[in-house]
């Protein structure tokens, strides 16, 4: 039996696994990231074809379609994860014991409050109205800025953290290091 929309939302069951199969093989490249995510992007998709497919006529094939539509959920749920700023995926943790996770994730908070106290203020709200979910178009209506002007703006801010963090994780190394100068000449012991 032909794969088409409307054998898929007649549910022929061979419709259907083959357009499970599309959806996964193109959110292949996002598994990673998406993890346990990566289910509710395919029943996103399913839902989108059903509701989108009543009605109206496809002028190109129908896993073109698929598989756009299935891409085009993956960007946004990566999207939205990273805007959210969700734990890292199982896949992903080198299972530390938990102290050592949470003095990491301490000394983390220090740096990153450091460099916080050294970037410029507007830095600071671009990164906090970034964090509370808001677009580039909605920061750049309430900043006064166009979006690109926005964008080169938290470019420039990015760079700027991390040229502090590194400035700022290098200090903390030669604080901590140990001098090589023990002998009253200057000179090196051997």
């Amino acid at each position: 039996m032909e794969i088409t929309p409307t054998n898929y939302l007649n549910g022929d069951r061979n419709s259907i696994d083959a357009v499970e199969q599309w959806i996964r093989q193109a959110t292949y490249g996002f598994r990673v990231k998406l993890g346990a995510e990566l289910d509710d992007v395919v029943q996103s998709v399913h839902q989108e074809l059903i509701s989108q497919l009543a009605g109206i006529s496809i002028h190109t094939s129908f896993k073109a379609l698929v598989w756009r539509m299935a891409t085009h959920r993956a960007i946004d749920a990566c999207r939205r994860l990273q805007r959210s700023g969700a734990p890292i995926t199982n896949d992903l943790i080198d299972h530390a014991p938990l102290a050592l996770g949470r003095i990491l994730s301490l000394e983390q908070s220090h740096l990153v409050a450091r460099i916080m106290a050294k970037v410029k203020a507007h830095c600071k709200e671009l990164w906090q109205r970034a964090i509370a979910g808001e677009s580039y178009q909605q920061m750049s209506e309430a900043m006064g800025f166009s979006e690109g002007a926005l964008r080169v703006k938290m470019l420039r801010c990015r760079h700027q953290a991390h040229t502090l963090r590194l400035q700022l994780e290098k200090k903390d190394v030669t604080k901590t290091g140990v001098s090589r100068h023990n002998n009253k000449d200057g000179g090196h012991e051997l």
